[in-house]
């Protein structure tokens, strides 16, 4: 948040809490995780919207969207990564874009909906390149081959390889 103010308070306690929720998701700690997601929305809810950063804002929403994808719950996932991406498109960076969008792609894999997760992924690439973060772009490549291959349309998949 480089030439930003600082941050408030809240945000600060709210940040905590988001990446705090998603190092418990990737350590696997789901209690403590969801424990977490929930407390940082309720303070989205206590000071609402304005009162944090839309970046801090999409960010919840993005890693929120990740938890719920790895627990089965997609539909919902798509959801949070939409708003994650409509907050992103307004305010965020190139690569907050392609994050999110790679994001919402994986949350449309998990449903099967390969044509819909297909553009997302493109997009992801092409954003984490215009970005200048070619390590990512390598990510979305491989998720978006791999996707085609178990859809059983490896032709497709052999660009991305």
């Amino acid at each position: 948040m480089t030439g930003q103010q600082p941050l408030t308070e809240v945000e600060e306690l709210f940040v905590a809490c988001v990446n705090s929720a998603e190092m418990a998701r990737r350590e696997g700690d789901d209690g403590k995780a969801q424990e977490l997601f929930s407390h940082a929305a309720n303070i989205l809810r206590e000071v609402g919207v304005a009162g944090v950063r839309p970046q801090l804002e999409s960010a919840f929403l993005s890693q929120f969207g990740l938890f719920l994808t790895s627990h089965g719950m997609a539909t919902e996932a798509v959801r949070m990564q939409r708003l994650a991406l409509a907050i992103d498109q307004q305010h965020g960076s190139e690569s907050d874009v392609a994050f999110t969008c790679h994001n919402l792609a994986s949350a449309y894999r998990e449903l099967g909906e390969i044509d819909l997760a297909l553009p997302l992924f493109q997009r992801a690439v092409a954003g984490f390149l215009t970005a200048g973060v070619p390590a990512e772009a390598s990510n979305s490549l491989g998720e978006m081959a791999t996707m085609l291959i178990e859809a059983g349309r490896a032709d497709e998949a052999e660009q991305y390889l």
